[in-house]
């Protein structure tokens, strides 16, 4: 996918981070099921990503906070005058676990 049209409302874009890549799900506004690839995890790739939508100020970015969040969220919001919504979700410690469901 090289571009993503206006929309006619926000666009959310979900971020699961590893150290190499970030799995990427991208849902716009009136779908219910996201488009999804994968890119490395450097600057260029997300910038590539970020610019590739014509609104950035109508994305809704979500992402695990922990130690790659705060590095990623300084440059999805790094773009001028148009910045978009970002998010954080829980660091996997502070998720809820039951015990001896194999969670956690």
């Amino acid at each position: 996918m090289d571009s993503v049209a206006l929309s006619n409302g926000p666009i959310h874009l979900g971020l699961d981070v590893s150290k190499n890549k970030i799995a990427v799900g991208i849902l716009r506004w009136d779908e219910q099921v996201p488009d999804t690839e994968m890119l490395f995890n450097d600057e260029p790739s997300v910038r590539r990503l970020i610019n590739r939508f014509v609104d950035p100020g109508g994305l809704r970015v979500c992402y695990e906070a922990g130690p790659t969040g705060f590095g990623l969220y300084r440059l999805v919001r790094s773009r001028p005058r148009r910045r978009s919504g970002t998010c954080a979700g829980p660091a996997p410690r502070w998720w809820a676990t039951v015990p001896g469901s194999g969670t956690g």
